[in-house]
């Protein structure tokens, strides 16, 4: 009783009616056809008086156009009814018999509503230029239904590449050669292009066109495009990455390299090694895309400063800042405010939880004493980002390693502090810095006579340098200068220094002679630093 109830089974329509909508293309087309778009009309629950009544269901197709489908009592063939259904919805069209499907009046009101109704027409009327031209204003590509013969009809062709450029896939194979059908074609849809002819796959002007849209259409471009300076800039203006296809003598380009940065940071990866280094073109890069920072030159990237300018214009970077830099994330985005590079306190916490933070401080605390120091506590490398450096530093530095020294001015260093520094880690001298001090290796030997076996041979034919060097190892006897070997004070030394070892030493005094830009083998026994 209640589905034959007229009211009840219109609103029923009303709340359920999809209206026919399959998206508008032909995949949301085809989803309709094959059921996956379910048409869920409630007129198919209707009695079955209410779906033979003529005046009942021109009302309800009058909301939905779908609910043909669900008419019985021959209503389906009714024309009247038919052609008011596709005056709403074209597609409904699919749902009228065959007979109605030939009917030129019916089909061509269903193209004005939807040109994808076109593919339901009979093949009697697929030759109907009038009906065809009116289905490829509406949708181009539904010259996929019209005659072979309409096919070559330039004027067709014409509006139907206007109305969806694929539409040319369609197209005789003189109108895929016709330069004013492909450019207009390519001018609706770029992927056009790949149905052109050969010819005019290469042609300038349309391949302008459709890199224009599509960039990424240079990677298969031939190879005079890839040269074409204009031609990459269109490119990597629509898709940066199209830079990866350039010429490489276009990836030193800086307007080139910049275009396609702004349209793709990441297409920093594809420019030359001078314009990843060039502060402008990263930064840029990196507004559009933070990742884009790891692309940057090893220079830049290390480079606080510009770390810093990096996270203040797009904050996206800082974990990528934070892992180059090594520093925490809270640290380096505090940074960014010029007060906090002058701030004692929070610089000094800041170098606690990372010795790497001093790089961020100002100037004068990057001389600062007690922060200096507490960054070299953790690690020598510290000294690095120090503007000025105190001799405790300097000590605790090269402790740690000797290599702290080339971080110094050794000129400058008076010999107290020379001698501190050497009797903290002899192995100082190997700095090419101090390789001509003698003063540096007299200490040093005293300290550690197998450093003789890193000094240049002047030093190690230096009579009173050996003697020192023997006095405190003496298996640093086999590093002194050929000439000193059969010197008798320093042969004694050497026994006296180490008398179990008396035989060994005197059965290699007889050394072959040398080259004077080659140091003596060193002895099996001895150690290196």
């Amino acid at each position: 009783q209640l589905r034959s109830d007229r009211e009840l089974v219109l609103e029923a329509v009303r709340q359920t009616s999809p209206a026919l909508k399959p998206g508008g293309d032909e995949l949301g087309l085809e989803l309709m056809l094959s059921g996956m778009l379910m048409n869920d009309c409630a007129l198919q629950y209707a009695s079955e008086e209410l779906r033979s009544d003529r005046e009942f269901v021109m009302q309800v197709v009058q909301i939905d156009g779908a609910a043909l489908l669900y008419a019985i009592g021959g209503l389906r063939s009714d024309p009247e009814l038919v052609l008011r259904v596709v005056s709403q919805s074209g597609l409904a069209l699919v749902y009228a018999v065959q007979e109605l499907r030939s009917d030129r009046e019916i089909v061509l009101r269903a193209v004005g509503q939807n040109g994808m109704a076109f593919r339901f027409s009979a093949e009697s009327l697929r030759t109907d230029k009038d009906l065809v031209l009116a289905a490829v204003t509406q949708n181009g590509e539904m010259l996929r239904y019209a005659a072979p013969c309409l096919c070559a009809d330039r004027q067709l062709v014409l509006e139907g590449v206007r109305h969806g450029g694929l539409a040319l896939r369609f197209a005789s194979e003189e109108l895929r050669a016709d330069r004013e059908v492909v450019y207009e074609a390519v001018r609706q849809n770029s992927l056009a292009l790949k149905y052109a002819s050969d010819s005019l796959r290469r042609d300038r002007a349309i391949f302008l066109e459709a890199c224009s849209q599509q960039g990424e259409l240079l990677c298969d471009a031939p190879k005079e495009f890839k040269s074409d300076r204009e031609v990459v800039l269109r490119s990597v203006q629509q898709n940066g990455s199209a830079l990866a296809s350039a010429a490489k003598f276009l990836v030193h380009d800086r307007e080139i390299v910049l275009a396609a940065v702004n349209q793709n940071g990441r297409a920093l990866q594809f420019a030359a090694t001078e314009l990843r280094g060039d502060w402008d073109v990263v930064l840029t890069a990196v507004r559009q895309c933070g990742a884009a920072f790891l692309c940057a030159g090893r220079e830049l990237r290390q480079s606080c400063t510009f770390a810093l300018e990096v996270v203040r214009q797009n904050q996206e970077a800082l974990p990528f800042v934070a892992e180059e830099l090594q520093v925490d994330k809270d640290s380096i985005l505090a940074f960014t405010d010029p007060a906090r590079q002058h701030d004692k306190d929070f610089v000094l916490q800041a170098v606690r939880r990372s010795w790497r933070a001093l790089q961020f401080a100002s100037t004068a605390l990057r001389a600062d004493d007690v922060i200096v120091l507490e960054a070299v506590h953790q690690c020598w490398e510290a000294v690095k980002f120090a503007t000025e450096v105190g001799l405790p530093t300097m000590l605790e530095a090269v402790r740690q390693d000797w290599r702290a020294i080339q971080c110094f001015f050794c000129e400058e260093l008076s010999e107290a502090e020379l001698s501190a520094l050497t009797h903290t880690n002899p192995h100082i001298v190997r700095c090419p810095a101090l390789k001509r001090s003698r003063h540096a290796w007299l200490t040093a030997v005293r300290h550690n006579g197998l450093i003789l076996q890193f000094a240049p041979l002047e030093m190690r034919g230096d009579r009173d340098l050996v003697l020192e060097a023997v006095n405190q190892n003496a298996q640093s006897f086999h590093f002194a200068a050929p000439g000193l070997c059969r010197d008798a004070e320093i042969l004694s030394s050497a026994m006296r220094r180490n008398r179990e070892d008396a035989a060994r030493v005197v059965a290699v005094t007889e050394f072959p002679a040398e080259s004077d830009n080659q140091p003596p083998c060193a002895c099996p026994t001895s150690t290196s630093a």
